[in-house]
């Protein structure tokens, strides 16, 4: 929590601090971890993926999905969504994180998007002198 001089810079810094937390975390790609008995009975037996409920197929194999951050198994799931279901790379080789605001209440949503732009477009131009 913070009140003083400058609250939208303050606000804005904290959270390109911990999107850049969340990027790191999410860099680390642990490899899958020995599965358990049980996660071994239970994806031999899977039929169908989890995620989508399609049957396995030769074209659409069944593979082992896992956390990234952790290495556990999750759950059988087909090639197809395995793949979608990985954290994407976006810009500068980073992780696309949302950033989702609620309760906007009338018009003060407004300041805070429009500082988020400006700040924005203000790191943008200055990457683009760096280079």
């Amino acid at each position: 929590m913070y009140s003083g001089p400058d609250v939208m810079d303050h606000f804005y810094e904290h959270v390109i601090s911990e999107s850049k937390t969340i990027n790191e975390v999410m860099s680390r790609q642990i490899p899958l971890s020995p599965m358990s008995k049980e996660d071994y009975k239970r994806h031999r037996s899977s039929e169908a993926c989890a995620n989508c409920k399609c049957p396995f197929t030769h074209q659409n194999h069944k593979v082992r999905h896992h956390s990234h951050l952790s290495g556990e198994y999750l759950f059988a799931a087909c090639n197809n969504c395995n793949l979608q279901l990985k954290p994407k790379k976006c810009q500068a080789n980073a992780y696309f994180l949302p950033i989702i605001f609620h309760n906007g209440n009338k018009y003060d949503l407004h300041f805070v998007i429009k500082h988020f732009r400006k700040q924005y477009v203000e790191k943008s131009r200055q990457e683009g002198q760096k280079s």
